[in-house]
């Protein structure tokens, strides 16, 4: 017997290759399929939630920056016409705004008087130098908008701008 004959070799008893058909759907584990779908939920939930985030982010700093241009503008206004009455019910407009963008829980839009200015003293971190309830700033604040005349010291008016400009910064912390 010939030891090359063709039954005996074995290299001609091989096949060619068949490669195996291709799935109709991507092969994953399971647990990279559930991966998947936390991750879609994730983004279809996370994405509005990021940018309501930063949309209250954006307003905040737009509405710190208003909120110390506005009275930037009273007190330079008050330097070229002189009109105290029109600062105070201003700068009060102002404050009452802030209190109600700001801390709208508190319900204090209401107060007037002794008790705005005690509620005003009550949102200072920190005692400063001049409270709102001080002598100077509580006679002419309280009802100066009110009077038909104001008789005001511009140093008065001097302190109430830089109070307010003080309590401003210190709120603008919670915003």
């Amino acid at each position: 017997m010939d030891p090359m004959s063709p039954k005996q070799d074995p290299l001609l008893q091989l096949k060619d290759i068949h490669l195996p058909e291709l799935s109709p759907w991507w092969d994953l584990a399971v647990g990279w399929w559930a991966l998947l779908a936390v991750l879609v939920v994730l983004c279809i939930w996370g994405v509005p939630k990021l940018k309501a985030y930063w949309h209250r982010q954006r307003s905040k700093s737009l509405l710190k920056a208003d909120i110390h241009a506005r009275l930037n503008t009273l007190c330079q206004i008050y330097q070229t016409n002189k009109d105290a009455k029109a600062l105070l019910a201003d700068i009060n407009i102002l404050l009452k705004q802030v209190v109600m963008t700001v801390f709208p829980e508190r319900h204090a839009a209401h107060l007037t008087g002794t008790d705005w200015l005690a509620f005003l003293d009550s949102l200072w971190v920190d005692i400063p130098k001049h409270l709102f309830a001080d002598k100077p700033i509580a006679d002419v604040f309280c009802d100066g908008a009110y009077r038909p005349t104001v008789d005001v010291d511009e140093k008065d008016i001097q302190v109430l701008c830089d109070t307010v400009k003080a309590w401003l910064k210190v709120v603008s912390r919670h915003v």
